[in-house]
């Protein structure tokens, strides 16, 4: 199935073709959600089993619960990779690949599908640098039968979007897309601040003229003895 989003100058096109036994990797922001509401409203014959990968000590998620809720999803949540919840999250990505190889492993389900979407472009998100030592989190393009990225090359406007335009963007008075709290957004993380990006892209988004343009490279690039 076909899906348009973005606004008029950046609209993207994702295709969803699930099979019939799938697992959707879920937490409580707005990717993950927007996924899910697609897939389980435009694919109601599938069989859909959640996870969430566990990170504390107290395995239980009261907010993917009251998002579940909120989208009438009755379908109970699975916490995977129990064994390395006390790992740093500085080895999360590690804690989730592995989780991913466990699911595969050890259920029925034919492909997990995840929300991961492009990195936040440093240049609009300076605590985001790109030559930080360390794995990337998300990958470019993920080419696995059971592992799926469908939102893989989309921005976080696009992401609202798709809500907009399938009329749940509700929702997102009750996600959180926080790096630093699982309870309160904090508002100045890199996930609050791309997801507030995300709407002014939609919404307050001007753009640049060229005198705009051409004033800020003139201050910032004119003097280099050309």
């Amino acid at each position: 199935m076909e899906f348009r989003t973005g606004p008029e100058w950046d609209e993207r096109i994702i295709h969803l073709n699930p099979k019939e036994k799938i697992g959707v990797l879920v937490s409580s922001g707005a990717d993950s959600t927007v996924l899910l509401n697609l897939l389980w409203t435009y694919f109601p014959n599938i069989e859909i089993r959640l996870f969430n990968v566990q990170t504390s000590e107290d395995p239980r998620k009261p907010l993917i619960e009251n998002i579940l809720y909120e989208l009438d999803i009755p379908i109970q949540m699975e916490v995977v990779g129990q064994s390395r919840w006390n790992w740093p999250m500085t080895a999360h990505y590690p804690r989730l690949c592995l989780a991913f190889q466990e699911i595969r492993d050890t259920t029925n389900c034919e492909e997990l599908y995840c929300g991961n979407i492009l990195p936040p472009h440093p240049q609009w998100f300076p605590r985001w640098n790109p030559e930080q030592r360390g794995i990337a989190k998300r990958p470019w393009l993920t080419n696995d039968s059971f592992l799926k990225n469908p939102f893989e090359h989309l921005e976080k406007y696009h992401i609202i979007d798709l809500a907009r335009r399938n009329n749940f963007d509700s929702i997102f008075n009750h996600t959180i897309s926080c790096n630093i709290s699982a309870d309160t957004a904090c508002g100045d993380c890199m996930g609050c601040r791309e997801l507030e990006w995300g709407f002014d892209q939609l919404d307050h988004e001007q753009g640049t003229s060229l005198d705009e343009m051409t004033k800020e490279a003139v201050m910032k690039y004119g003097d280099i003895g050309w």
